[in-house]
Parts: structure tokens; sequence; C-alpha cells
């Protein structure tokens, strides 16, 4: 019985800390659509200027997957925004108080 407690204790855990890291990639993904909006463009044109395929770009605007550095680093550049301001979205850290 303890091994399985500490199993879903290691569970429960594991899935809090996803949580977190999803919703901090999600601040990313609403900061970049925001952008999008600003410059009255979509993600098929993103998609091309930054040299994916729409449904990749979709997959991480949907956090189904995670922007890696160097295209977050061309999104940025393509849509003249700060790379430094969207990794600091993506590693802020969650409010005091906030459910683990």
């Amino acid at each position: 019985m303890a091994s399985e407690e500490l199993a879903a204790h290691i569970l429960a855990r594991t899935l809090a800390r996803l949580a977190r890291v999803e919703r901090r990639q999600g601040k990313v993904s609403a900061r970049i659509l925001a952008r999008l909006d600003e410059l009255e463009r979509n993600q098929a044109w993103l998609a091309r200027k930054v040299g994916v395929d729409l449904s990749v770009l979709y997959r991480w605007l949907s956090n189904e997957h995670f922007i890696p550095d160097r295209r977050l680093a061309r999104i940025a550049e393509v849509l003249d925004l700060d790379v430094g301001e969207l990794r600091k979205l993506a590693a802020e850290p969650e409010p005091t108080g906030a459910a683990a």
C-alpha cells in the first residue's frame, strides 16, 4: 500500500507541475495571438513567415506542444516582439497562494 500511495503522490505532483507549465505556455500563446490581432494577420501568415506548417503552429498556440526556443525567437522577430518578454512569460512563477 505504501508504494501505491507514493506512486499516487508522485503522479499528483507531476500533473500539478505540468499544469503550471501549461499555464505559463498559455501566456506566451496569448501574447502571440494578441500581437497577430494587433497586426491584423492570421496564423497562416505567421506559419509561412516562420517556415512551419500551419498545423504545427496551431499545436503550439493551442498548447498541445511546446514552442522550441529557436522557433520562439523567429516568431518574436516576425511579430516584432521582444523574445526576452516571451521567455519571461514562459518562466513566470505562479502567484503566491496558487493551487498546485
